[in-house]
């Protein structure tokens, strides 16, 4: 089951490329441009989240 989870992220110019850094998670990516890096990080953040374990819910 699939489900919208909201994030902040920031993104900042490093030399000639963009990093884009989760505020809630330690997941970071980067890119050429913002929207290469924007993309390369919800990448991540799928994968990151794909490994985590799901809500429990109390008996």
């Amino acid at each position: 089951m699939a489900r919208d989870i909201r994030l902040a992220a920031a993104v900042t110019q490093e030399d000639d490329r963009y990093v884009a850094r989760c505020l809630d998670v330690e997941v970071a990516s980067q890119g050429s441009t913002i929207e290469e890096a924007l993309s390369s990080l919800c990448e991540a953040l799928e994968l990151y989240f794909e490994d985590e374990p799901g809500p429990t819910v109390p008996a």
